[in-house]
């Protein structure tokens, strides 16, 4: 008999959203900025992709707000 697996993809994404927008409440726009370009770096160290992926060429002008 063929087992059934529910995935709540967007319930998961919600809590994600949820931690990281505790996590950074307090934080500044540069914090928060670099939280996010460290979670890229694992993220491309992760990828298994030989060298990574290269950082976008506009990585260090990029603004928020």
């Amino acid at each position: 008999m063929k087992q059934t697996i529910e995935i709540r993809a967007v319930d998961l994404v919600r809590r994600i959203r949820d931690a990281q927008a505790e996590q950074l409440a307090d934080k500044s726009v540069a914090e928060v900025m670099e939280f996010f370009n460290r979670a890229a770096e694992r993220a491309r160290e992760r990828s298994g992709v030989l060298g990574g992926v290269p950082k976008p060429s506009n990585a260090s002008t990029t603004r928020c707000g």
